[in-house]
């Protein structure tokens, strides 16, 4: 006589969809592509300016911050890295309000971009899935 032992074929049936759930989490969204570059102004690193990428279909931006090499990496949320898939208008700025509540405090800095980089922005990218890498050599005339 054979015998089916169901708490068994349960927990291997609850196992298997565990195991389907978590290979479907591959620790980053669908919808995201990740985008680092660098921003050159006239040839050289723009260090501490600020990147945003807006979204065509709407929806938050992704913001990213360039280092001393002109370095960034898109956020789109707290912790989240990357962008929507799809066509973005990018502005980028060096316009830093003043904040002394910042650790560090950070200091006022005024606009050194055309505005055709930030305010009246010119800048288009389309974020593809998976890895991107978005350089942008801008020119200060």
């Amino acid at each position: 006589m054979v015998r089916h032992n169901r708490p068994l074929g349960k927990l291997a049936a609850a196992t298997g969809l565990c195991l389907i759930v978590l290979a479907g989490c591959g620790g980053g969204r669908s919808d995201l592509g990740q985008i680092e570059g660098a921003v050159l102004l006239d040839g050289q690193p723009l260090p501490d300016a600020t990147v945003v990428f807006q979204p065509d279909a709407g929806g938050p931006a992704s913001f990213g911050r360039t280092d001393a090499e002109g370095r960034y990496t898109m956020l789109y949320d707290h912790g989240t890295r990357g962008a929507v898939i799809g066509m973005h208008t990018v502005k980028i700025t060096t316009f830093q309000e003043r904040d002394p509540d910042a650790d560090p405090p950070l200091a006022a800095a005024l606009e050194r971009l055309p505005a055709r980089y930030h305010s009246a922005s010119v800048l288009r990218e389309e974020v593809r899935s998976g890895g991107n890498v978005i350089d942008f050599d801008l020119q200060s005339q």
